[in-house]
């Protein structure tokens, strides 16, 4: 029901576990449910770094003998 999107309180009453530690316990983690978060994960990461580019412009990078000495 996690998967589903239905409150966790509203999960236990349905399936008629006594508290959320019993429900949390019978709620099994499988391998799409991991590959799923760590793509989500992924795609916030990235979108952190596309907004982190947006708001810094990024000049690119000085090349040997370009650099200028302030008196």
């Amino acid at each position: 029901m996690d998967r589903t999107g239905v409150s966790r309180h509203v999960a236990v009453q349905i399936t008629g576990h006594k508290t959320e530690s019993m429900y949390r316990r019978y709620n099994i983690v499988n391998d799409a449910d991991m590959k799923a978060a760590l793509e989500k994960t992924a795609d916030y990461l990235d979108s952190l770094l596309m907004k982190t580019r947006e708001d810094v412009q990024l000049s690119p990078a000085p090349v040997a003998g370009d650099l200028h000495v302030c008196p």
